[in-house]
């Protein structure tokens, strides 16, 4: 095995060949011509849900996208417009920690209150329509 004092360096390039150096650093300067560039493709913040389903690109347009129309289907977001999937599902999860709440206070009335009062709010609950409103 040979040390590192022994081992010869190969230059990387070629010296030049002609005595004029600046002609050469000039030709260096001047760039190639750029590649041909790729045609960006737009970013659709939200799909819609079949696109999401049918894990196809969505166009993004509301009230149906380009995909459901051609499909003849039902085009529906989970966002609202201009709405992130993110802040949607952030949306969503504090509406249920807030009915999880109510119901957890429902629970605890029912457990803690004398049997009329309980019986009155089972009463109340079995007519109403939307039991977290009464």
């Amino acid at each position: 095995m040979e040390t590192s004092q022994e081992r010869r360096l190969v230059p990387i390039a070629p010296a030049p060949e002609s005595g004029n150096v600046e002609q050469e650093h000039e030709a260096e300067r001047v760039a190639p011509d750029p590649p041909a560039m790729k045609r960006k493709r737009t970013m659709t913040l939200v799909a819609c849900d079949g696109c999401r389903r049918r894990r196809t690109k969505c166009d993004g347009k509301r009230p149906r996208c380009g995909q459901c129309i051609r499909k003849g289907e039902e085009c529906q977001y989970e966002a609202g417009e201009g709405e992130t999937v993110l802040l949607a599902l952030k949306k969503k999860y504090r509406n249920l920690e807030s009915e999880h709440a109510r119901y957890k206070e429902l629970f605890y009335l029912l457990r803690t209150r004398p049997a009329r009062d309980a019986n009155e709010i089972l009463h109340r609950l079995r007519t109403a329509e939307e039991p977290l409103t009464m």
